[in-house]
């Protein structure tokens, strides 16, 4: 009944706040609850009853008319900025979702890459200092540091050219026309497909919040302190598989909110969305670069890398207030 609330929510968003309205928007609802409920009771399943409740509600302009609510001021103030909205048909609303997933991809592998980058610098050098690899550790660093550089390279080179990818749909981010029988449809595959991406989305984060059980172990097991090499690679590597998960689920979830325009992707998110957006590009690279200069600066990689999980929660709080300003 989720999917069924926000998609009326954003039907009547665009309209004024008025008592008036906001008794026929409950009206609507408990009419379209009794529909839903009846259609389970004839046996169909929850995706199916949706999709159906939703297909059958109509023209917003034609409900206020056959209950008597006039909206000309409502139309004369958005009519025609809204006809010069771009329109979304059910074909651009496919190849924006198969967009997302295969950037989801990209950027996954990117960001593994990188991750990868940092775990061989300190995974070649401790297994120099092992006799695993014959040389010194001096020679094992500075090759694990050219293979730093040429996988954050072609990490960088996949964020590009996702960048690219992504451009065509960039004015999905803003506002756009959808009609009512898209959104039924892509209600639908969305609740078929929400029960995968959360497991996805759930073994991601667990993946990343028992990385660093690898540096305790070999804190406990090795008393020399170079074993600590091995299980900060280890650490980065399980890391690196989470955050692969999440970016890949992240991006489904987020094409479809952004076309049904429900979670992050409601009018007044978009707006918080653009000050989170522009702060992000500003506060991870920065984290990035801090890591690297106590890594190649003072040799810190560990525990240089408790700077992803302070910065993290701090970006999580500073979102969360965005948001709720921006909902008030």
């Amino acid at each position: 009944m989720e999917t069924i609330k926000n998609y009326l929510d954003n039907m009547f968003n665009s309209l004024p706040r008025t008592e008036e309205i906001s008794n026929l928007k409950n009206d609507i609802y408990e009419n379209m609850q009794d529909k839903y409920q009846e259609l389970k009771a004839k046996g169909k399943s929850e995706n199916e009853a949706i999709g159906i409740v939703i297909s059958e509600f109509g023209n917003i302009e034609e409900i206020l008319d056959a209950f008597g609510i006039s909206h000309e001021a409502t139309n004369s103030n958005s009519s025609e900025a809204k006809e010069q909205l771009p329109e979304v048909t059910l074909e651009i609303a496919n190849e924006y979702v198969r967009t997302k997933k295969t950037a989801g991809l990209f950027i996954g592998l990117g960001v593994v890459m990188c991750i990868m980058g940092a775990a061989m610098v300190t995974l070649i050098k401790a297994m120099m200092m092992y006799g695993i690899i014959k040389g010194n550790a001096d020679s094992g660093y500075i090759i694990g540091v050219i293979i730093m550089f040429v996988l954050v390279a072609g990490g960088v080179a996949l964020f590009v050219y996702t960048g690219f990818l992504l451009t065509p749909y960039n004015y999905l981010n803003e506002q756009f026309n959808i009609s009512q029988y898209v959104k039924a449809q892509l209600s639908e595959e969305w609740s078929i497909k929400r029960p995968y991406t959360i497991v996805r989305l759930t073994i991601g984060i667990c993946l990343c919040v028992i990385s660093p059980i690898p540096v305790l172990l070999t804190n406990v097991v090795g008393e020399r302190g170079d074993i600590a090499g091995f299980g900060t690679s280890l650490l980065l590597c399980v890391a690196a598989i989470g955050v692969y998960l999440i970016i890949g689920a992240g991006n489904i979830m987020g094409a479809y909110n952004c076309l049904l325009e429900i979670g992050d992707y409601t009018p007044a998110m978009k707006k918080s969305n653009k000050v989170i957006g522009i702060v992000a590009s500003i506060i991870w690279p920065l984290a990035t670069a801090v890591y690297l200069v106590l890594g190649f600066g003072f040799g810190l990689w560990h525990p240089g890398w408790i700077i992803f999980p302070i910065v993290g929660i701090l970006f999580g709080i500073f979102s969360g207030v965005v948001e709720e300003i921006s909902k008030k």
